[in-house]
């Protein structure tokens, strides 16, 4: 199952934005389509809607990202870190 940034926040009990800056900082090891999918909410809406109605997305959502259950492993590992987020 492909994860939001939402799920992570909640997941781990971090405010919202926290798992988007795990996946800045770790983005350039991965590859679109493997690891993450980028939805367009000009292409995607229906799908971004069925999210937001699910309760996986922020609703201020507008392109939302899918993590593969790699990429949500890792980006929760970075989040135990020492490292702040800056």
């Amino acid at each position: 199952m492909w994860h939001t940034f939402r799920e992570l926040d909640e997941l781990e009990g971090t405010p919202k934005g926290h798992a988007f800056r795990r996946f800045k900082a770790l983005r350039g090891q991965w590859r679109e389509g493997r690891e993450f999918v980028v939805l367009d909410a000009r292409h995607d809406a229906g799908r971004i809607a069925q999210l937001k109605r699910e309760g996986r997305l922020y609703g201020s959502t507008l392109n939302a990202v899918l993590l593969s259950p790699e990429a949500a492993r890792a980006i929760r590992a970075a989040g135990r870190t020492p490292a702040g987020d800056g």
